[in-house]
């Protein structure tokens, strides 16, 4: 739902900072495409547990954020988080979700401005719109489509910066996670790969192999 002519998501090739250096200026959101496990689900529940009361402060000063209740639509979700917080922060106007797919992504951001991220879920959870979109642009690609209800260890979550400060935001998490108290708009792609550089080596440490299944890719 994005009209390509205003803004654009390009690949993140690498984390350290020659790679860094080849994604164009300013970056609105940094998505991330990563393996989880029982593991690292405990460990994100654990983060966003204790850094909750920044959350509450967080959310109610404008972070936008919604639970995920349908089954592997992690990659819509961490899209719809990253359009909706930079129309929030004011990198991205209504005007610039164009074309007849973005009427959906705005009136979601009208309708849900004042939900709890629960309210949220089940407000994208009951979007028969949603659901026809995802299903066409899917149509369009060359992937191999899994059944929506497959298990798939690969994740994605997004990464904004709100306020100062670095957010991850996970729909599979209790709510937003706090990774960074410093972190102003320019250093929103540096910041998050320091965050991914972390997620890589932990899942190194268990599984060499799963390092290699970290892809990232940027809102422009």
């Amino acid at each position: 739902g994005a009209n390509g002519t205003t803004f654009d998501i390009t690949d993140v090739f690498g984390f350290d900072e020659d790679l860094l250096a080849m994604v164009p200026q300013p970056v609105k959101a940094v998505m991330l495409l990563y393996p989880i496990s029982d593991g690292s689900d405990k460990a994100v529940k654990a983060c966003a547990e204790l850094c909750k009361t920044q959350s509450d402060k967080a959310l109610q000063n404008g972070l936008w954020y919604t639970h995920q209740t349908v089954s592997n639509a992690c990659g819509t979700i961490a899209l719809v988080h990253a359009a909706v917080n930079a129309v929030a922060q004011g990198t991205m106007g209504l005007e610039d979700v164009g074309g007849a797919d973005g009427v959906w992504l705005r009136d979601l951001i009208k309708a849900t401005a004042d939900m709890t991220p629960a309210d949220r879920a089940r407000y994208i959870e009951e979007s028969d719109s949603l659901e026809n979109l995802h299903g066409s642009a899917a149509n369009q690609g060359q992937s191999h489509q899994e059944d929506i209800n497959a298990e798939i260890n690969l994740h994605f979550v997004t990464f904004v910066c709100h306020q100062g400060q670095l957010w991850e935001l996970d729909g599979r998490a209790p709510g937003p996670i706090l990774r960074s108290e410093n972190c102003p708009p320019e250093a929103l792609l540096t910041e998050s790969a320091k965050v991914i550089q972390n997620y890589i080596k932990l899942v190194a440490e268990k599984n060499p192999k799963n390092a290699l299944m970290f892809a990232a890719t940027a809102l422009l």
